[in-house]
């Protein structure tokens, strides 16, 4: 028996924008039953069509963290207290390798030094490098505000460097809006404080440095915001703090530093993060 009944619909998008449009378009027309089908993530397509989120995630998490606790159990027991299984004169239950490499970033690092290694003056310096609260703001607007394909720095006060994520990075692409991210430092005086205060304060510093799309009679407006805080983010650069900054090879034979407040010639940054991985790679080949 055939039946005429239209029970779905089917369409094929050449773009992240225009399926992101298009189930914007969805959900304001009040379909519930939709979904979405990318080669690559495309941020906020869950949210637009209202999916909930999906429980999968922390089941997969929790699956994990049990296997690797009940495997480490097993280990434990059967060749450190079962049968113990001595090797080269080491204790039973001993894990060793020839190198090993902590890319801890630093205020996470000085909590888990070894007490013996707090007394090194390699690593008793670390002291002298604190961490500072930064602020992550993004930001989707209802038009393009800018062309420009990189980082930018900013002269507020407030706002350190954004970008513009519509033109930078793929899985944001949009023709038409732009998403903004932006970095508020220094945070000190602002992690503490509500989500909405900061995208406000932020929305104030927007208008004074683009007046041609936030003052004028047809002002951008604010689509969605979402604010990340980082209580102890990268160390605070202050003079002669260049010295303290230790090597990736460490005095303890076997054992190497990664990290952007590792010693190369970066600040702490990504770039800085980069070449101090590739720095103590030749260290550990050396």
């Amino acid at each position: 028996m055939t039946s005429n009944n239209k029970w779905g619909a089917v369409a094929e998008f050449d773009s992240a924008q225009s399926i992101y449009q298009a189930a914007e378009k969805l959900t304001a027309e009040g379909y519930t039953r939709t979904d979405a089908h990318t080669p690559f993530p495309v941020h906020g397509i869950d949210k637009m069509l209202n999916h909930r989120e999906s429980g999968l995630g922390w089941l997969v998490v929790c699956g994990g963290i049990t296997g690797i606790v009940v495997a480490q159990a097993m280990m434990w027991w059967m060749n450190g207290r079962d049968y113990p299984f001595w090797v080269s004169g080491k204790e039973p239950y001993t894990l060793t390798a020839d190198a090993y490499v902590s890319a801890l970033p630093v205020d996470p690092f000085k909590l888990l030094l070894p007490e013996p290694w707090k007394q090194m003056p390699f690593f008793s310096k670390l002291d002298g490098l604190r961490g500072v609260p930064v602020i992550n703001i993004h930001l989707w607007f209802d038009r393009k505000l800018t062309d420009i394909d990189h980082l930018l720095f900013s002269r507020s006060p407030l706002l350190s460097v954004y970008a513009d994520m519509s033109n930078t990075c793929r899985e944001y692409e949009d023709a038409e809006r732009s998403m903004l991210e932006l970095v508020f430092a220094p945070a000190k005086d602002w992690i503490g404080r509500p989500d909405e205060e900061i995208v406000a304060a932020t929305m104030k510093e927007l208008e004074r440095l683009f007046p041609q799309h936030f003052g004028s009679e047809n002002p951008a407006v604010l689509r969605k915001s979402k604010v990340v805080k980082t209580p102890l983010s990268v160390y605070k650069t202050v003079p002669n703090c260049q010295p303290l900054r230790p090597t990736q090879k460490t005095p303890v034979p076997n054992f190497f530093m990664a990290g952007d407040y590792t010693l190369q010639r970066y600040l702490a940054s990504m770039e800085g993060a980069v070449l101090s991985g590739k720095l103590c790679a030749e260290a550990v080949a050396a």
